[in-house]
């Protein structure tokens, strides 16, 4: 027989008493052995006996079941009532002191990766009002630039958000960011790096470059076209950053007409930077879209097996009317194409710099990273990696490929981990070729057929490229440094293409927006610059080709913000504790409201307990019974 508890005996010792005071119903000899009994309990209990106390619980137990059975009814209301108290308690808690969360998919990378647990502190700007965006109280000096965030979708544009709380309550999904831009700050974009201005005009580029987020890289967009709202295929909105910036109009079946809706500048990449910018795949020379510029390309490098594929300046100047992927012809804005042949050597950089998102391999065939082959796509719709490939879940980081395994964690509350482990020196991934790096740079991030390496020209996966003190980055890694021969030519071919046509504008380096004294240019960024609203903020990524932010639903509203990641309690790979980002206030004002309220609630039950244990020491059970009837009625059954 397993031994109660000490506080199971005592609820148990506590609800009868309540029962006793009412058992006018029980005969003499009933009420006498009930009474004793309950001496008994009340005496083991506060001799610490565990195997007695037990046995004289069980005994008052079974004799209640038979002497006052419940109804169906009676035992509803109990189970109510204690989930009722439990959840109000668990509710309170993780919305308004702290929370315990998991990661579920790669938007942070590499500060957060799938399945990370985090310790989320829900009182660090304010506290919050539980189940609904708002705060009793909100210190907008406690969000700090370069911090993490942790922020409600309610009331937000983003799809599919709602959730169910303890599978419950109606609520809405929850994401960590990367806080980026404070109420009325102004942002640029360039090489990878953010600049800005605050709201008086001083210059928060430090903030915004912290050295021990340097491996970090941020990107003005996600998709370079942006995204098309339309009612009417004939009259299209164009959004990035869930901003409308300019409108498409259809003249007729071939062309169409552009306008820009965003005052400040004559043209969609004039905005926040997206000049610095292209989005990128890697083309065999016999995938190549067919133009007169392509067949120049391929006599001038005959040699040339590759090609990177460089989207530039998407433009209204340009607008041109085609077919969007469900068919439907619509007006589209023009897009820049450019092409670097690629080297072996080039190639094989790329491979050593590689990075994907975390997917898994079936038969070869690769897919997103927690998707179901049978119920999300067929095989035959997944690119394929050539040779054999054991099936299992991978990623790249840096040019080392790791195979994602699964162990239990070490705590039951916790069942299964994600562990990347490099793979061995003969694994396939772990051996470079052309066609793998191919297939890996352009469909690595999405895992999708619609970026095979013969697509049209100006579609392009979640790979950019930008300049940065004139040397060609792409996925955050220099690449093609500026005395290389590669980058020398395509320079002066593009500047040669601008030339000759006065309409194009080249892919070069534009520079950092700085004055020649090395200040910041205050007065393009505030003509150019992204403007953060007031009582709203700006969040991103660390994983900026996987992430859905600020990019995709726009600005974040204050009453949003509901907390902060303090703390990683179990990420594999030594990333355990503080997270990197800006640091935070051991304590502040509202921290301090909160966690009084909860140390008083503990002091109470504390001074319960022991009040309780006190009372059994010292009166005899009928005394107890009689002079305790208000602290017996407050017992609930447990």
């Amino acid at each position: 027989m397993k031994n109660y508890s000490l506080k199971k005996s005592l609820s148990i010792f506590l609800h009868s008493c309540k029962v006793y005071k009412k058992s006018s119903s029980l005969n003499d000899e009933d009420r006498e052995w009930f009474k004793s009994h309950l001496a008994k309990l009340k005496d083991s209990i506060a001799l610490k006996d565990k195997k007695k106390s037990t046995e004289e619980a069980k005994y008052i137990e079974n004799f209640l079941k038979t002497r006052f059975p419940l109804s169906n009814l009676a035992k509803f209301a109990q189970s109510f009532a204690m989930l009722g108290v439990a959840l109000f308690f668990a509710i309170c808690i993780r919305q308004t002191c702290f929370e315990f969360m998991e990661i579920p998919s790669g938007s942070m990378r590499p500060t957060f990766r799938e399945c990370d647990r985090l310790v989320v502190s829900k009182c660090q700007f304010g506290i919050n009002v539980p189940l609904t965006p708002s705060h009793f109280t909100f210190s907008p000096k406690e969000v700090k630039r370069m911090g993490t965030a942790v922020l409600t979708s309610e009331g937000m544009d983003v799809s599919n958000n709602r959730i169910n709380y303890f599978n419950i309550f109606p609520g809405y999904k929850r994401f960590v960011k990367r806080m980026i831009g404070l109420p009325e700050d102004t942002l640029y974009f360039y090489g990878g790096k953010i600049y800005g201005i605050d709201k008086d005009g001083n210059d928060i580029t430090p903030e915004l470059q912290q050295d021990l987020l340097s491996h970090i890289e941020h990107i003005p967009y996600i998709y370079i076209g942006g995204r098309n709202d339309y009612n009417n295929p004939s009259n299209i909105t164009i959004k990035q950053n869930n901003l409308s910036i300019a409108s498409l109009k259809a003249k007729d079946t071939r062309t169409a007409q552009g306008k820009m809706i965003e005052e400040n500048a004559d043209d969609i990449y004039e905005l926040w930077g997206m000049d610095n910018y292209a989005m990128t795949k890697i083309v065999p020379s016999e995938s190549l879209y067919f133009s007169n510029e392509t067949v120049n390309l391929l006599l001038k490098n005959p040699e040339a097996k590759y090609f990177l594929e460089l989207t530039h300046h998407p433009s209204i100047k340009n607008a041109f009317m085609g077919y969007n992927l469900q068919g439907i012809l619509q007006p589209k804005i023009g897009k820049s194409v450019s092409y670097i042949p690629l080297t072996d050597e080039s190639l094989r950089t790329i491979w050593n710099n590689l990075y994907t998102s975390r997917f898994t391999s079936n038969k070869g065939y690769l897919q997103s990273f927690g998707r179901d082959y049978n119920t999300s796509y067929m095989l035959k719709d997944r690119p394929k990696i050539k040779g054999h490939v054991p099936d299992g879940a991978y990623e790249f980081f840096d040019g080392v490929a790791y195979n994602v395994k699964w162990q239990n964690h070490p705590f039951s509350m916790i069942p299964s981990l994600s562990i990347p482990e490099k793979v061995s020196t003969d694994h396939p991934y772990a051996k470079y070729s052309a066609s793998k790096c191919v297939t890996l740079y352009n469909m690595g991030i999405e895992q999708s057929k619609l970026y095979v390496t013969h697509s049209q020209a100006g579609v392009a996966p979640a790979r950019y490229a930008y300049f940065r003190d004139d040397n060609l980055y792409l996925m955050g890694k220099k690449i093609f440094i500026n005395e290389s021969s590669e980058i020398q030519n395509f320079i002066d071919e593009e500047k040669a293409k601008a030339a000759s046509d006065p309409s194009y504008v080249p892919f070069i380096d534009n520079g950092a927006p700085l004055n020649i004294d090395g200040t910041i240019n205050v007065e393009k960024i505030k003509k150019y610059g992204l403007h953060v609203p007031a009582k709203s903020y700006y969040v991103l990524g660390d994983n900026h080709a996987q992430s859905g932010d600020s990019r995709e639903f726009g600005f974040v509203p204050e009453d949003n913000l509901r907390g902060v990641a303090s703390f990683m309690l179990w990420a594999p790979g030594g990333r355990f504790g503080a997270p990197l980002q800006k640091s935070f206030a051991w304590f502040n004002v509202h921290k301090v409201v909160v966690w009084l309220f909860v140390l008083i609630g503990v002091a109470i039950y504390y001074i319960r307990q022991n009040r309780k244990k006190k009372l059994l020491k010292t009166q005899p059970i009928e005394k107890f019974i009689e002079s305790n009837p208000s602290f017996i009625d407050s017992i609930l059954v447990r």
